[in-house]
């Protein structure tokens, strides 16, 4: 089964999958939806980060190693290679893209986990706010809804902010940061005297904690933590556990109105 569906839900006691018309098409004089299984997005964002890793992982160790030969002259290794920055290039369009849908991945499972009937009281200069599950999804820092917000609606201890994995996220967190928000370009001066880009350094160090260390696995570790102290929602993905969910559970939880028509018209 492709790990990517969303979760089955229950109506009347009987598992559906959901389903939805993704876009409508025309051929042969006749008109009809296409419709398919709805996909679980977060399991999406895991798989794009996957085989991002995974095309990394063989450009590196079958194409881009064995072309390196040390140079006595220059004191260097060089890429044997006619097409040596374009694999380079390409190398860095991999771990971009892991890393940046990695979190995206566990930014949007840690937003699904806040119901949207949240409501948190906060103090501020002069008096106390509410704020609300809306206001924490885009303006609160997922550190802070992983440690503090989550555990707190679910009632439990996040036992994990010393480990290797939470070191590991905070790499991811600060790769990503730093690919989303270039700053403008300066320039240092290397260890042999020549000047390079400060954005190339940077990009310099994420190769190694990234094929060395596999620092995305650190979000499959965070996700597994919330599902083995939450158990079920319907937001899990698949591959951290068979679950299915009372549709009438869902419809409380769900603002889109047409998202529950589709529940009810396209479920096999």
């Amino acid at each position: 089964m492709d790990k990517r569906l969303y979760q089955m839900v229950k109506i009347n006691g009987v598992p559906h999958r959901l389903g939805f018309s993704i876009f409508g098409y025309s051929y042969g004089g006749k008109t009809a939806p296409v419709i398919i299984p709805q996909p679980n997005l977060i399991a999406l964002y895991l798989s794009i980060s996957d085989k991002a890793y995974t095309r990394a992982r063989d450009l590196f160790d079958n194409t881009i190693e064995p072309s390196l030969n040390y140079h006595a002259n220059s004191d260097q290794f060089i890429i044997d290679n006619d097409r040596s920055f374009e694999l380079i290039f390409d190398l860095l369009e991999e771990i971009i893209t892991s890393i940046t849908f990695a979190y995206s991945a566990l930014e949007a499972f840690a937003n699904s986990l806040i119901p949207h009937n949240y409501r948190k009281e906060e103090k501020v200069k002069g008096g106390k706010i509410i704020i609300d599950c809306e206001f924490i999804q885009r303006k609160y820092d997922l550190k802070k809804k992983l440690k503090k917000i989550i555990p707190s609606v679910y009632n439990f201890n996040f036992e994990i902010s010393h480990s290797k994995t939470w070191q590991d996220f905070h790499k991811i967190k600060h790769f990503r940061d730093e690919l989303t928000h270039l700053k403008q370009e300066q320039y240092i001066k290397t260890d042999s005297g020549q000047y390079a880009s400060k954005q190339l350094d940077f990009l310099q160090s994420i190769i190694g904690p990234f094929l060395r260390d596999n620092i995305i696995a650190c979000v499959r570790e965070i996700i597994q933590v919330f599902v083995h102290e939450i158990f079920e929602h319907e937001a899990f993905p698949q591959e951290f556990g068979g679950f299915s969910f009372n549709l009438e559970e869902i419809k409380r939880k769900v603002h889109s109105k047409n998202i529950v028509k589709t529940i009810n018209d396209k479920s096999e």
